[in-house]
């Protein structure tokens, strides 16, 4: 959201740098119209909620940094959620430039050690109920932990590392390899590599590496790739020379063979 889209005077984070206005601020927007906490921290009322209880929960973060949780946070979601520069975010906290950095650090370190949990496995043994219930994917699927792809996600590189990070659509990004199951958790992301880093290297680099702690599937078991990664066991591809992009079909009702139908 750009700043002009606020009247001066009714933004919910500008004040007059007293702290019982400023929390005012914040917490005017987590009680007002539910879509404004959408739109200023990119996440509903009750996600924002439950995450600053998981926080407090897991003592994860100091018990003087906890007392400041939901200011750090609104001030974490912010950043991340408007790519907006500190110096923007200080004058609406009223905080020097120092302190906003104090607070997206400590978020930061939360949320990465909050992750060790939160990305697992929900489903590892025995065939997962969305399998079970839906007839074309059962038997077919039944023992599919979920699927693997990289994922572009807008990144902020150094300038003389611009051209490695910028991708084929020519925006700069990393190229971020995630799997997911079929409860649309994330069980596994590997982050850091530049935008114009291909799927199947980086997917080599997670499985070789012991220190990317990839957790291998059970024997028997196996996730869905498609076809930018190699063929190799515990991964299946859809079958080559065949059609599997949605928009290759251009709203056609049939299928060309059993091929292309389980590529669909």
């Amino acid at each position: 959201m750009s700043d002009n889209e606020f009247p001066d005077d009714d933004h919910p984070f500008l004040g007059d740098g007293d702290a019982d206005a400023l929390e005012e601020a914040y917490m005017g927007v987590l009680n007002g119209n539910p879509r404004t906490c959408v739109e200023m921290f990119r996440m509903e009322v009750t996600a924002f909620e439950y995450i600053c209880q998981v926080l407090w929960d897991t003592l994860i973060m100091e018990p003087t940094e906890r007392s400041e949780l939901e200011e750090s946070l609104a001030i974490f979601c912010l950043i991340v959620g408007h790519g907006q520069g500190q110096r923007v975010v200080a004058d609406r906290f009223q905080h020097s430039t120092e302190t906003i950095n104090r607070h997206v650090k400590t978020v930061t370190r939360a949320v990465h050690e909050l992750g060790r949990s939160v990305i697992r496995h929900t489903h590892t043994v025995g065939v997962h109920p969305y399998i079970a219930s839906n007839r074309h994917n059962y038997p077919w699927f039944q023992n599919c932990l979920g699927a693997m792809d990289g994922t572009m996600i807008s990144a902020a590189a150094p300038a003389h590392l611009g051209n490695a990070y910028r991708n084929r659509h020519g925006r700069v990004a990393e190229n971020v390899l995630c799997a997911c199951d079929f409860d649309m958790n994330f069980t596994y992301v590997y982050t850091g590599w530049e935008g114009t880093a291909h799927d199947a290297r980086i997917f080599l680099d997670a499985l070789s590496r012991p220190d990317n702690q990839f957790t291998w599937p059970a024997p028997g078991y196996y996730y869905l790739v498609d076809a930018a990664f190699p063929c190799i066991e515990m991964f299946m591809l859809p079958y080559p020379r065949e059609r599997y992009h949605r928009s290759d079909r251009y709203n056609e009702d049939g299928f060309w063979g059993y091929k292309d139908y389980f590529n669909y």
